[in-house]
């Protein structure tokens, strides 16, 4: 919904639309909005076509999109840890924190870290973020293809939607 505002604004206001016509209000001193008549009826039976058109496309994007993404970054993330635990021998918590710390700064531990893991040599640590930025690499060119097909695939299963 996030990346495509224009479209929920579209279907918020498609709607809005239809009923507004059928409204009778105010605007009260304080800015706050007063209804004057009975609307409920607008309300109960209306035709939630759009809406569901629009929330089945945002849902399809994300599986399509978002876990694609979350699932790459994760294959890339356990694959880190694996590679960093082949370099040094280390627990796998303190492994995952290694990692997300290399992650958070762009791969390399900061100087601010560094004293966290004091028993690492600075080659060790070298080789380490070197692993780390292999494996995300490879797990985000990865998800960058599975996203390409997946767009020509939606694109071909319904040409209206696109």
């Amino acid at each position: 919904m996030l990346r495509d505002r224009h479209r929920y604004d579209e279907v918020l206001e498609g709607f809005s639309h239809s009923v507004s016509h059928f409204i009778d209000y105010d605007l009260n001193q304080e800015g706050s909005l007063l209804v004057n008549n009975e609307t409920g009826h607008l309300y109960r039976f209306w035709d939630a076509t759009a809406f569901a058109e629009y929330l089945y496309d945002c849902v399809a994007e994300t599986i399509h999109r978002d876990l694609k993404q979350e699932i790459g970054f994760l294959k890339g993330f356990d694959a880190a840890i694996r590679a960093t635990m082949e370099i040094v021998d280390m627990p796998d918590r303190r492994a995952s924190m290694l990692v997300r710390l290399i992650l958070q700064n762009k791969g390399r531990l900061s100087q601010a870290k560094r004293a966290t893991f004091s028993e690492l040599s600075d080659e060790e640590l070298s080789a380490i973020g070197a692993a780390v930025a292999s494996c995300t690499q490879a797990s985000e060119e990865l998800t960058l293809t599975d996203e390409i097909e997946a767009d020509d695939r939606v694109m071909h299963e319904d040409p209206a939607r696109s």
